[in-house]
């Protein structure tokens, strides 16, 4: 038995405007970074308390608190060009000169600005519950776009040469990752540095029906191959393995249509039976028609004491980047289907 030890997604938002004022069409600051503009008498009020809780509401499926973004909140002179060079930019004006409430959003590429215009503060509040979600999205939006972009930076092509020729899948790994197992159908490839390790599982089953992407279906099959294939580091002493965690954050299941193809989305906690590690995973599942089966992109993260949500972020990009063969044209994939 082959094992190893263990070491257009978003709907429009708002009508699209002229970018002619946008610093940059790529956009500066680093991953979940958010530049907010206000004026600083409101950045300990309601209104700043506001948009604090909107974008530092915690990442679904990580073991510690992280945010969503990172606010860097300033003052309307401070707004330099260096800020003006961000990815993700919300202008906040709330001045009785405003007569209706309103919100716009211009994008350039991987940038995006928004700008909420409301009377006073009450009044911005309320136009920014109405639009929240939608406003989370697009900045989501963006940071995929941005991930997918470092990553084609430096793309692991022999990595991409062994996913096709061994499973038909046309992947987009960076450098770094290497195969760690294969059993022709469980492939494990990962990233390793001394404090922290950034991995995938990719696995596929016969597609039977549609409960095979049942929640449940999905997890059993999950948990199935990890002790079957995972082992912990101290497995020459006791029976250890990786699992999903379902006692402290239950995994969280979504269906989504990603450019008109369906997936589902998984995230939560993994851990080591008998012992003590852990850490997040995500897994993302296809249908590949074509051969009849369900294909799993399974990434996971372990970083013991470090921040974990770019990593996770990353892995998603990754994820929903693989393609079947028949739509990549003339073995270069479109930059527009990634």
């Amino acid at each position: 038995m082959n094992k190893l030890v263990f070491i257009a997604i978003i709907a429009t938002f708002f009508a699209a405007q002229s970018c002619t004022d946008m610093s940059t069409a790529t956009g500066g600051g680093r991953e979940g970074e958010v530049v907010v503009v206000l004026d600083k008498k409101f950045h300990e009020t309601k209104a700043g308390d506001y948009i604090d809780t909107v974008l530092g509401a915690p990442v679904y499926g990580l073991p510690q608190y992280e945010p969503m973004f990172k606010v860097y909140m300033i003052p309307w002179n401070a707004f330099s060009n260096t800020f003006r060079a961000f990815r993700n930019i919300i202008k906040i004006t709330i001045s009785s000169g405003v007569s209706k409430p309103k919100v716009t959003v211009k994008r350039a590429d991987m940038q995006v600005v928004f700008h909420f215009k409301a009377p006073n503060e009450s009044a911005f509040v309320e136009l920014l519950m109405k639009n929240e979600q939608q406003l989370l999205d697009l900045l989501n939006y963006t940071e995929k776009k941005y991930a997918k972009y470092k990553i084609r930076q430096g793309v692991n092509k022999n990595l991409r040469k062994y996913t096709l020729k061994n499973y038909n899948l046309h992947t987009t790994f960076p450098k770094g990752y290497e195969v760690r197992l294969d059993t022709s159908n469980f492939l494990w490839v990962s990233f390793e540095t001394k404090d922290m390790s950034s991995g995938a599982f990719i696995y596929h089953f016969p597609y039977e029906d549609t409960n095979t992407f049942s929640k449940e279906y999905l997890l059993n099959k999950r948990d199935s191959l990890l002790e079957l294939y995972v082992e912990g580091p101290l497995s020459e002493t006791r029976d250890t393995y990786m699992t999903t965690e379902y006692r402290f954050i239950p995994p969280k299941f979504t269906e989504l249509m990603v450019e008109k193809k369906y997936y589902t989305e998984i995230r939560g906690l993994w851990t080591v039976v008998n012992d003590f590690m852990g850490g997040p995973f995500i897994q993302i599942s296809r249908l590949d028609k074509k051969r009849n089966r369900v294909v799993v992109f399974d990434g996971y993260v372990y970083n013991p004491g470090g921040n974990k949500r770019k990593f996770v972020r990353f892995l998603e990009a990754i994820g929903y980047m693989i393609k079947f063969p028949e739509e990549v044209s003339n073995g270069k994939k479109s930059e527009k289907t990634q």
